[in-house]
Order: structure tokens, then sequence, then C-alpha cells
């Protein structure tokens, strides 16, 4: 690893100084820029990918790392598409090194987003809700991350969480010695890392999907608290207060600790069945006043329908659908619109004002009409699975940015962009494209 890095800036430097060549390492057709991040198990590079013209993440795998298996789990994760997982484009060898080519999310890790500034619980179990149905997605894959932490999170700059390094931990090796009672945490080569391993991992256990679950109760209670549930500087130690329920701290309610609680669990089987039912169980308020319940029905239920939970409610699962736009066009998003559009005081203004409203309106109701069929769907009707829902719904929600930006756009529109507006919703990405699941599936990377 450091033969490469010292080979990528010697190339760089004689670029620099003689003109020589461009300066850069390729790993397959990937050409290595600066290194923007390094782990137990390799060192990430900013990349760029000359064939299809896009920026790209590369992790180099360390030469130990026995990658037969992480490189098999990366092409696995390469056919998911989920938009709270970074992408995987690609995984192979190229000279004898191990990679993966991986979507570069512009933001920061959870880790450094926490420590940026004082966050309020609800910025936090935002992204907590957005990571675990990152995780279900993978599960329900049949991927099983195995080193689930805050530095594992990125936040991208519109704060959505986006899970990375799946299985890139590797496996607990079979040596006794990997989980030795008296080695330090700094020493323990187990699969993860040892503060966020579940009490089976430590106890030479393969990683699963509760042991994900255990990690992501850690590093939920690490980010609510600012300390970590249990504390230790041994093996030995950290079993030993894994044995015992963590305080339950003045800031975080009775509701969230015993869910919390129920993930740190010593028990798989106790914990929750789905980290589908964690993101539920992170949005369901601890009092149903009918103004708590008001406010909180679109969020839990609309995450719950977007990111594919299955739920036995019925055709109330997917009641959610008719708020799920409420953030981009609502009667008060309308009304705004309509004043900025009126005030270019433009002769035509009114007139182009009411048919580009009645355009986006339209364009709204199929929306709406595409995520309630998309809901429905998986959970009514059962006749397309989870895994297609997602699909479904991460093209409706690439279309529900789009109008976002359109709307934004329109805030500031002049007579001349005024006067095209009702056209311009045409130019929208159909969502009647979300509903042609083939073309979805040939779309997913």
């Amino acid at each position: 690893m450091a033969s490469l890095e010292a080979e990528r800036v010697r190339a760089n430097l004689k670029s620099k100084l003689f003109g020589a060549g461009s300066g850069s390492i390729k790993v397959g057709r990937f050409e290595l820029g600066a290194k923007i991040g390094s782990g137990g198990m390799g060192v990430v590079y900013r990349a760029r990918d000359p064939e299809l013209e896009r920026d790209v993440a590369v992790k180099i795998l360390r030469t130990e790392a026995k990658p037969e298996r992480l490189l098999a789990e990366a092409r696995a994760m390469a056919r998911l598409e989920h938009p709270n997982v970074v992408g995987v484009y690609e995984a192979g060898t190229s000279d004898g090194r191990a990679f993966v080519a991986m979507e570069l999310v512009r933001g920061q890790s959870l880790g450094v987003w926490l420590e940026e500034r004082e966050r309020s619980q609800e910025e936090i179990l935002d992204v907590f809700r957005s990571a675990a149905r990152g995780l279900d997605a993978a599960h329900r894959a049949g991927i099983v991350h195995r080193d689930f932490k805050p530095a594992n999170v990125l936040v991208s700059a519109e704060g959505e969480a986006r899970v990375a390094d799946f299985g890139l931990a590797g496996d607990a090796p079979a040596d006794d010695d990997a989980v030795s009672s008296r080695a330090p945490l700094s020493a323990t080569r187990a699969a993860g890392t040892p503060f966020y391993m579940a009490p089976e991992v430590l106890d030479g256990a393969r990683a699963t999907a509760k042991s994900d679950q255990f990690a992501f109760g850690v590093s939920l209670y690490e980010a609510l608290t600012g300390r970590r549930p249990f504390e230790a500087k041994s093996l030995a130690e950290l079993r030993k207060a894994q044995a015992t329920p963590p305080p339950t701290p003045r800031t975080v309610s009775r509701r969230l600790h015993k869910a919390i609680d129920r993930m740190l669990s010593r028990d798989p089987d106790a914990r929750f069945e789905s980290m589908a039912e964690v993101a539920e169980a992170l949005a369901m308020p601890s009092n149903r006043s009918a103004l708590a319940v008001g406010a909180l029905l679109v969020a839990s239920v609309t995450t719950a329908l977007f990111f594919g939970l299955r739920s036995s409610r019925g055709a109330e699962v997917c009641s959610g659908s008719d708020g799920a736009l409420a953030d981009v066009w609502s009667d008060e998003r309308k009304a705004s619109t309509e004043k900025a559009l009126v005030v270019t005081e433009a002769p035509f203004a009114a007139e182009a004002t009411k048919r580009t409203v009645a355009a986006l309106d339209a364009y709204a109701g199929r929306w709406r009409a595409a995520h309630r069929d998309a809901c429905e769907a998986a959970n009514v009707r059962k006749e397309q699975s989870p895994a297609v829902m997602d699909r479904r719904m991460a093209c409706l929600q690439r279309r529900k940015s789009e109008l976002d930006a359109f709307v934004k756009a329109l805030a500031a529109a002049g007579p001349d962009v005024l006067e095209r507006a009702a056209d311009g919703v045409s130019h929208l990405t159909p969502v009647e494209r979300c509903a042609d699941v083939e073309r979805l599936e040939r779309e997913s990377p």
C-alpha cells in the first residue's frame, strides 16, 4: 500500500516537473488522484473513470486482507441500488491489487458531522433513520455490513446518510488469539471494530444482520450522548460491560432508550426483527396526541413505504403517499411560487402563472399516484417484491428532487422564463418511467 502511494506521488511530481505523462497511476481503468481516506482494510483515493467521464472513489484493499470474499461482496453490492447506500460500480484486481470503485459522495463521515457542531436529537435521528433504511436494503439483499460505525456512514452535503464499506471488514480469523480476552482492544483482529461488535461476534460467531443492528445501537447511543454505552480497555472488560444495559441518559426519552436497549440486547433474537423495524421505532412518537400523530404521520409512514418496509396494516400503510411530496409541492409552496411569478409584472404573468401552477399540480398528482401504486404493488397487492419497490421509490425520489429544483428555479424567474414555464414542466422526466421495472433493472449499477 505504501509503495502504491509512493508510486502515485512520484508520477505526479514527474508530471509537474517534466511534463511527462498524465501524472496519474491507473488501477484498472481508473486514474488515481489524491488520497482522501484510509482505514484498517485499505486506502481510498479520489479517481477518474475516463470511459464514463465521472469522478469516483477507489478503495485499494490491503494485500493481507485476503480479498476473494471481499470482492465477491463488493460485486453483490454493485447490484444494489438504494438512496442510503454508497453505490459500488466495480470490483476487481489490477497488478495484484484488489480494488473497489465506488460512488464519490461529497460530504463527510457521520463521526465528523457529529463533531462539527452540536446536533439536535431530531437531526441525529433523521440521519440514523436513513442509515437504518440503507442497512435494511442490504440485509434484504443478503449482504451484512460487519463493521457499522460512524466512520463508515457518509453524510452528504444535503444531510442524507449513505452507508459505506459493506462487507469490507473481513471475517474473524480462526485462531484463538484473534479474540483473546487478555488482548487490548487495539490488537483485536476479528471482523469489525471491537467497541461496536456484538457479544456473539466477540465470542467467535460470524457477523449477521442482527450483529449489524447491535453496532447501529452502539453508534446511535454514542451520537445521542457523546459517549459509548460500553467502555473497556480489553475484550474481557468489554464482555463484562456488555452484560449490563447501559445507563439511561437524561437527554434521551424512555421510549427511545427502550428501543436502543433492544438493539443492544445480548441475545440476538431479542433484537428487532429487521432494520426496517428499527427505522420505524425511531420515528414513532412517545405520546400519541393528535398533534404529534399529525406531524409525524407523513414522516414515519412515508419513510416506511419509501424504503421497503413490509407491513401487515394493508392499505393503511400506503396512506402516507398523499403527503410524501409535501416538502416540495404543498399549498404553502404553491402559494409562494404563485407570488414569486406574479411579481414579475409581465403583462402575461397572471395567465402564465395559472398555466404553470396547473401543470405542476398535474405532475405532482401523477407523482403521488405513482408513489401509492409502488407501495400497494408490494404491500397490498403483493405483486412486486420489496426490492422492486426500492427501485421504484428511488426513481420517484429522483423525480422529486428534479421537481424541487424546478420549483426553486421558478422563484427567481424573469419574464422570459415565465413565458415558457408551463412548457418547462412538460420537459420534467415523466414519473411513469418509475413504473417500468425492466428499465429500472437495466439502469441498476
